[in-house]
């Protein structure tokens, strides 16, 4: 994709109902989100865009059926002038998994089948030496339909999002980070359980977390947030 040392949208971007998020007034379709960082050359900003491209989420889409809200990545200057990469979104219209009080019944198999296949992500990932999404939390999910969907589904919408990977870190470091990252889905779990009435655990969901606990080798049972896992199981 072209770098350009210019802003590289043909219209200003206007405020949306998201903090931090902008829009188009012409298509409030799209969300519009800024990159922290602000690179000092258009060098820099080449090898950043090439770092959010090689790094994507597209993996949970393509391996695992993950739906991600559509994004474009541009690059470009902010209207103070600044080198910056930007989001371009497709805006999936619905609740936040995190903000929501009360989520309809029929959302919860098909949190149960997204839980799920997170939790496999993860455990491939760690198996194969792979990459991961890192941090996860429900602010990041919202469910909704997207422009082609006829029904609500589960949506990635945090898509500047990216992925990290295993081969960076020592053998305890890998193992660690594992279970950092399966205790940030299970304390999802527990949250988005609560948006039903009434509220009722995960069975499905559960069972897997219990199933990785059950058969861990001895080695991990020394770290620290492989206990912390287990105790939130009550195991």
């Amino acid at each position: 994709m072209s770098v350009e040392n210019k802003f590289p949208f043909d219209e200003p971007l206007v405020p949306s109902e998201f903090p931090d998020i902008k829009t188009f007034k012409s298509d409030p379709t799209k969300l519009v989100k800024e990159y922290m960082a602000h690179p000092k050359n258009l060098e820099d900003l080449r090898d950043m865009v090439e770092t959010f491209h090689s790094n994507q989420l597209t993996p949970l889409s393509e391996r695992y059926g993950i739906r991600l809200a559509h994004t474009d990545i541009v690059a470009g200057k902010n209207e103070n002038g600044e080198l910056t990469v930007f989001f371009v979104r497709e805006r999936i219209r619905g609740q936040s998994i995190k903000s929501a009080e009360v989520l309809p019944e029929e959302a919860r198999k098909k949190l149960c089948v997204f839980y799920e296949t997170i939790i496999q992500h993860h455990i491939d990932a760690y198996n194969e030496n792979g990459k991961f999404w890192c941090d996860f939390k429900n602010d990041q999910l919202t469910y909704g339909k997207g422009s082609e969907d006829k029904e609500d589904e589960v949506y990635i919408v945090d898509t500047e999002s990216y992925l990290l990977s295993y081969t960076t870190l020592s053998p305890d470091s890998a193992r660690e980070m594992f279970y950092i990252q399966l205790i940030d889905v299970y304390d999802s779990v527990v949250d988005a359980e609560q948006k039903f009435d009434p509220p009722r655990e995960f069975d499905s969901v559960r069972a897997k977390f219990k199933e990785i606990v059950e058969t861990a080798p001895e080695s991990a049972k020394k770290d620290e947030h492989f206990r912390l896992l287990r105790a939130r199981l009550g195991r």
